[in-house]
């Protein structure tokens, strides 16, 4: 089997690892979360990396997407908990061909929780105003869940009024600068039956090298 080991940061952590559960490739993101040099890890069983057992619930689901924790020992000693999100592959046969696990180290999934659970619409769009993510604060203003909305644009997905053309604007003011924007609103809330006062804040997202990649923004009833 291959485990692929990501993490979704500025350089990906990808370890590969062979049916024998030997380490047959090692990358540069996986040296920076670990330590551990490629020359030290590579030919040498995964199992050398753990701190404590692995969990098979996480790593070795036959059928759908599983999640867990792995405890992997830094180079420098320290134990290194990481969450993880397995996958399981198919090979050209159908035939199990390895686990696609991605892994964030604990402020990652901190800061993922904080998004998901804050008690503000929290969303993410894509340079052309189109959802990339919705926190569940979000979806249940709009009563629709993130999956019905990712990759839409937005405003195919409300009504046609000046608050959302003036929603989009933003949206586009932010994406064409790339400077934060505050605003606030008197807007219907689809889900919620009623017309609200919102503030809202946008500010452009950016990756490890500064280039733009989306707008953020969250809105406060």
């Amino acid at each position: 089997n291959r485990i692929i080991l990501g993490l979704m940061d500025r350089v990906a952590a990808v370890a590969i690892i062979d049916t024998r559960g030997w380490v047959t490739g090692w990358s540069e993101g996986a040296r920076l979360l670990t330590g551990h040099p490629a020359e030290a890890v590579v030919g040498r069983p995964a199992t050398e990396l753990l701190a404590a057992e692995r969990p098979a619930a996480a790593l070795a689901a036959r059928t759908g997407t599983r999640h867990g924790t792995v405890a992997l020992r830094h180079r420098d000693g320290h134990r290194l908990d990481l969450a993880v999100t397995s996958c399981p592959l198919e090979g050209g046969d159908g035939r199990p061909a390895g686990y696609a696990v991605t892994a964030e180290p604990p402020g990652v999934t901190f800061a993922a929780q904080a998004f998901e659970q804050a008690s503000m619409s929290m969303s993410v769009f894509d340079l052309q105003q189109r959802y990339l993510r919705l926190n569940a604060a979000a979806c249940k203003v709009i009563g629709v869940p993130e999956e019905g909305l990712t990759g839409r644009f937005f405003l195919v997905t409300v009504a046609d009024t000046e608050s959302n053309r003036g929603f989009v604007r933003h949206l586009r003011e932010v994406a064409e600068t790339g400077l934060p924007v505050r605003y606030e609103s008197f807007a219907a809330a689809p889900a919620l039956n009623r017309e609200h006062f919102w503030s809202l804040e946008m500010w452009p997202l950016r990756d490890a090298s500064g280039t733009q990649t989306a707008v953020a923004l969250a809105a406060y009833d």
